[in-house]
């Protein structure tokens, strides 16, 4: 009862389209409309059909250089969940957009890129939707398509060699820049050693400085044999002394006289 109301007016199918619209409905489950017993709104009901979704149509199809640039409008409620792509087939040869045309938003139109490669003549092209998520080819909203739903177009075309575009800049990656801009794990073991290498020398040096210094420091210093020949030279006795001159061959040069 309730689907057999929505559309017993051409008023209320317009309301109906504009629920789509508003609220983006991929498909709806509406077997009452489509069997004997809503026969006679059968007409409305396909209008209501023909709403939902998407629907791409081909705006328009340029060849700019080496590419056809294709301007697609998405004239239906819903977009495309899933991978789809602009394809391009002529002479036996198929290439396809850059770009994804999933999440093509409704009333929205985008071009989409498909560079190609072919000798240069007049190319007799078909346009066409492409996407591996899909039983049966996906066709266009657009007239004029044939029972695959491809559209067929004409070109002139004229080869743009890739020597007349601009040159780009010499790449500056990792890998054509040397060594120093990417080390390999030997050049870091081998720098490690270096470095410790360069250490331990420092390190010697250092000792080596402070063994030097300490050596100059004990040699000018008097030594015992020194102590022992300032004891034993000869000495002045002033007048009143009870001391002789030393003996250098008494015991550490002392001998002691009496009055």
């Amino acid at each position: 009862p309730v689907q057999g109301s929505v559309l017993t007016s051409v008023a209320n199918q317009k309301k109906f389209i504009d629920c789509n619209r508003l609220t983006h409905v991929t498909y709806m489950w509406f077997d009452y409309l489509f069997n004997g017993a809503s026969s006679s709104y059968r007409g409305l009901a396909y209008g209501v059909e023909a709403t939902m979704g998407y629907q791409f149509h081909l705006v328009s199809l340029t060849l700019e250089g080496n590419s056809f640039f294709a301007e697609v409008l998405n004239n239906g409620s819903a977009t495309f969940y899933y991978d789809l792509f602009v394809k391009v087939d002529f002479d036996k040869s198929s290439f396809q957009s850059v770009q994804n045309m999933k999440g093509h938003q409704p009333g929205v139109a985008a071009k989409y890129a498909i560079p190609f490669n072919h000798d240069s003549g007049l190319l007799n092209i078909k346009v066409s939707l492409a996407s591996g998520y899909v039983l049966k080819q996906i066709k266009w909203a657009s007239a004029g398509q044939d029972s695959s739903g491809s559209l067929a177009a004409q070109f002139d075309y004229t080869y743009v060699s890739s020597s007349s575009a601009p040159s780009s800049p010499p790449s500056t990656s990792p890998a054509n820049s040397g060594i120093l801009e990417k080390p390999s794990f030997i050049y870091i073991i081998i720098g490690a050693v270096v470095g410790v290498i360069v250490l331990l020398l420092i390190i010697g040096l250092v000792i080596f400085a402070v063994k030097r210094k300490r050596g100059g420091e004990l040699k000018s210093s008097p030594s015992f044999h020194d102590l022992i020949n300032l004891h034993t030279s000869p000495a002045k006795v002033e007048r009143g002394s009870n001391y002789a001159p030393l003996d250098p061959k008494t015991p550490f040069g002392l001998s002691h006289t009496t009055s």
